[in-house]
């Protein structure tokens, strides 16, 4: 989405727009960011080969990924990583991915995330037509309201041309009009 002034808005708390640029996170709290009508409330990733694998990503608020927005990255949440209660207007509550790869490992939890009006995905959101992949080898999704209940998908959006491979992890405890954990929609899983 674009700001009052027509511009994008980018990581209410971190901004990482090289792409050259890597963000590595183990430990720490990065708390809520606000911009709502840009993407990543809390962290904006672009770069590469990025990574978190400890501390907290809490809150946030943006029409795309309201904790987390990637961006044509490769993205590794994992360790005890935890991503949560990020809000979107129009898609993924926690975590939007656009391109790249999202990796889930180890203990890693993405949980809390939610959609306003009938936005889909409300933790992660694999941007349909960007060749999104998402591998879960390990990990937690859990707690995802997608649109109020009445979105598309509660936990996790698979859109078109996008590839969810699920080897090992947990999906669990979502509301959604239909598809609570996962919604495919023409992608792959």
């Amino acid at each position: 989405g674009s700001g009052s002034n027509g511009t994008y808005v980018k990581g209410g708390a971190v901004a990482m727009t090289g792409s050259s640029n890597t963000f590595t996170m183990t430990g720490g709290e990065i708390i809520g960011g606000n911009v709502p009508y840009g993407r990543g409330g809390a962290v904006y990733l672009a770069g590469k080969n990025n990574s978190i694998t400890g501390g907290k990503i809490s809150g946030g608020t943006a029409a795309y990924g309201g904790s987390v927005f990637s961006y044509g990255n490769d993205l590794t949440i994992g360790g005890n990583a935890i991503i949560e209660n990020g809000v979107a207007s129009s898609g993924g509550g926690t975590v939007y991915v656009f391109g790249g790869t999202l990796k889930v490992t180890g203990q890693a939890q993405i949980r809390g995330g939610s959609t306003t009006g009938t936005a889909s995905g409300g933790n992660i959101f694999l941007r349909w037509g960007s060749n999104a992949t998402m591998v879960m080898d390990g990990g937690t999704v859990s707690g995802g309201v997608a649109g109020n209940g009445s979105g598309e998908c509660g936990n996790l959006y698979v859109g078109y041309q996008t590839t969810l491979t699920m080897n090992g992890g947990l999906i669990q405890y979502c509301e959604a009009q239909c598809g609570g954990g996962v919604y495919i929609e023409d992608g792959s899983f």
